[in-house]
């Protein structure tokens, strides 16, 4: 499904843009959801669906259907809770080059 989604984008893009020497990869559909439907019920239905999603069989080596965004949450987690350090040198690198881009 991601690579077709992903031809979909380029195709639409190309079409509307022509052709680009920089591939983004990336299809923006920004839309209003207030106009279809209240907050609160749009929520309830994205959440059915991904409830739909997560009670599919899984595949291969995998435990459980992931849906994407939560890997890299539970990771962001995970090292947060874990304190990860990160050696001296290598923060004020990180810093530097933060302030030298700012």
């Amino acid at each position: 499904m991601g690579y077709g989604l992903a031809v979909m984008a380029e195709m639409i893009g190309e079409a509307m843009l022509g052709p680009v020497a920089v591939n983004a990869n990336t299809l923006m559909i920004p839309m209003d959801t207030h106009r279809y439907r209240e907050p609160h019920i749009f929520q309830a239905a994205a959440e059915e669906i991904l409830a739909d999603l997560r009670a599919s069989p899984a595949m291969g080596k995998n435990a459980v259907v992931e849906i994407p965004g939560e890997r890299e949450r539970d990771h962001r987690t995970s090292r947060k809770a874990a304190h990860i350090e990160i050696p001296d040198r290598t923060w004020r690198q990180i810093n530097d080059l933060n302030n030298s881009l700012s």
